[in-house]
């Protein structure tokens, strides 16, 4: 689901599967809101606080620099918790960004303590092999994205944008 690979069409509701998993690339917003839809029923939790929690309070970043739109394709409540979703967008201040920036160039260590694992920032910026060379459902505006995604994060890993290094990648999506 991370990987834009889970086969979901383009609306971030529920919406028929366009492909088999794992058989071809399509952005869309369904693989990444299901997968919040599936942390909000491990945790039971709101993504939102728990983000807040684990993540965001301890970069130092308040509700006011960073807030999580409702969801746009989901019920407002899944088994009595609020439900969010990955593709509906969350707002955030340029401090904040910096400091989810800092955040992943420490390996996702922040002030002596690990935040988030640094394998996922490793293959948030790194293509997953499996991914390489999928076809995509519509390559014009992604310019063979299958060769230059990780999870949930876009990459220049097959140095697609010319004199940047293969090792950059940016999250990139509804402003």
């Amino acid at each position: 689901m991370a990987t834009q690979t889970a086969g979901f069409d383009k609306p971030g509701g529920f919406t028929k599967l366009i492909f088999e998993l794992g058989t071809k690339w399509a952005y869309s917003d369904g693989g990444p809101n299901c997968l919040a839809e599936c942390i909000t029923l491990a945790y039971k939790r709101d993504i939102s606080e728990l983000m807040f929690e684990q993540v965001f309070a301890p970069l130092g970043i308040a509700h006011e620099d960073l807030t999580w739109q409702q969801n746009s394709y989901r019920q407002a409540k899944i088994d009595g918790v609020i439900q969010r979703e990955f593709g509906s967008g969350i707002s955030a201040n340029v401090d904040a960004m910096a400091r989810i920036v800092y955040l992943y160039l420490r390996g996702g260590q922040w002030n002596d303590r690990q935040i988030i694992p640094q394998a996922f920032v490793a293959a948030a910026g790194t293509t997953i092999t499996a991914v390489i060379g999928l076809p995509e459902v519509d390559s014009k505006p992604y310019n063979n994205a299958s060769n230059h995604y990780g999870l949930l994060w876009w990459n220049n890993a097959d140095g697609t944008l010319n004199n940047v290094p293969p090792d950059v990648y940016w999250s990139w999506g509804l402003c």
